[in-house]
């Protein structure tokens, strides 16, 4: 299999680190919410192990590059609506991505069947049993 990045943790640690200083030094994102997300990457790697690594890069490119995109869509609208509404919005429309990778990391659907549901899958084998 050939993959396009990283080929296992260790060398998406390298990448991620050099991210990570560079959004927390043009001050895009807090510290803490990019190290809760290495953190989350880290547990997957350890939790269903080097076999699946492909599953879940492609889990964090997915993340990186569409779902946070919509989240930041989503974030963004409903301050419109409730600026336009009178009320007060926690997103700081200055740092909107500082919001995003904390609620990207806490989506737990999204990993779930981005990354979690296809790890399994792959390691259980159902698809090897015979019918």
């Amino acid at each position: 299999m050939e993959l396009y990045g990283p080929t296992n943790l260790g060398a998406w640690l390298q990448s991620y680190n050099v991210l990570m200083t560079v959004l927390v030094m043009i001050d895009a994102v807090d510290l803490g919410h990019l190290q809760k997300y290495r953190s989350h990457i880290e547990r997957l790697a350890e939790r269903y192990g080097p076999r699946v690594w492909s599953v879940i890069y492609q889990g964090d490119v997915r993340c990186r590059l569409e779902h946070m995109e919509r989240l930041k869509r989503a974030l963004n609208t409903k301050h419109d609506k409730v600026i336009n509404a009178g009320g007060k919005s926690d997103y700081d429309e200055q740092r909107p991505w500082n919001q995003v990778w904390a609620r990207a990391t806490a989506d737990e659907t999204f990993w779930r069947v981005e990354v979690i549901e296809p790890c399994m899958l792959i390691i259980t084998g159902p698809h090897l049993k015979p019918q």
